[in-house]
């Protein structure tokens, strides 16, 4: 149960649904059951986007706050951390200026091929899934399936130019693929130290 583990912030990371939206009541009560101290936030997949409305509905009544290419500030014991919430986007710079250059930033972005983007900012933590971890993983050789914007990074941890990049591989499988190889169901529990 993650609410046993005392999170201060809950991020989702998008498309809660491989296809067709189906018992929405029920998720939605069951993502309403997650606590934090300082808020739930998420962005849509693009699978998410296909029903946009209703997913971010969904989301909204389980107390997500659905970030669109958007920025808020969580103000944590004197301190500012900036969340950037993209949508299909690896565009931030609209969102960094003179007044949060130096605040610590995180992208919570669905694709994690937009660390190409990303990485050349002045974010220090990228937080993607989409991937679910390449499905099939080997040793030494990494995930054997791709997607499009999770080609060149598709699970794990990656750091550039002083960002990094961490990889959730999700929960469970696409409806159109029944098996996964050591891609285990993750969620991240991360602990940021200043």
């Amino acid at each position: 149960n993650l609410n046993k583990k005392d999170v201060d912030l809950i991020l989702f990371g998008g498309d809660i649904y491989s296809n067709d939206s189906f018992e929405t009541d029920q998720v939605s009560q069951i993502l309403k059951n997650i606590h934090s101290r300082y808020g739930k936030f998420a962005v849509l997949g693009e699978k998410d986007q296909g029903d946009s409305t209703n997913n971010t509905n969904l989301l909204t009544e389980a107390g997500f706050e659905v970030l669109h290419n958007e920025l808020r500030y969580i103000y944590y014991k004197g301190s500012i951390i900036d969340l950037l919430g993209l949508e299909n986007s690896g565009d931030c710079s609209g969102l960094i200026n003179e007044d949060n250059k130096d605040h610590y930033k995180i992208a919570l972005v669905h694709q994690p091929d937009y660390f190409t983007q990303i990485k050349e900012s002045s974010v220090q933590l990228q937080l993607s899934g989409h991937t679910l971890g390449g499905y099939y993983k080997i040793p030494f050789i990494g995930g054997l399936e791709t997607k499009e914007m999770g080609k060149k990074y598709v699970s794990g941890k990656h750091t550039n130019n002083g960002t990094t990049l961490l990889i959730s591989n999700g929960f469970h499988k696409e409806s159109n693929d029944q098996h996964r190889f050591m891609t285990y169901d993750e969620i991240n529990i991360i602990k940021l130290k200043k």
